[in-house]
């Protein structure tokens, strides 16, 4: 855990970091949601995907707000 945090030198990194995986999911959950079509066929596995990708968004921007809030302290 430690060595991910020494890769990411300073915060402007970090952040570009979380911004990109927030696209990248926020894609992912527009393609879910986008196709309707699929989204009838799979009336569970698309749900399931999309709420998984907003909750790692999350966890996340959650874990990482927390972990700066405790090295700044």
């Amino acid at each position: 855990m430690n060595r991910f945090f020494k890769i990411i030198p300073d915060k402007k990194t970090l952040y570009l970091f979380i911004s990109i995986a927030q696209t990248i999911l926020l894609a992912l959950f527009i393609i879910i949601f986008g196709d309707f079509g699929s989204l009838v066929q799979n009336l569970f596995m698309g749900p399931l995907i999309s709420i998984l990708s907003v909750l790692f968004v999350v966890l996340i921007y959650i874990g990482f707000n927390y972990f700066h809030k405790r090295r700044e302290h």
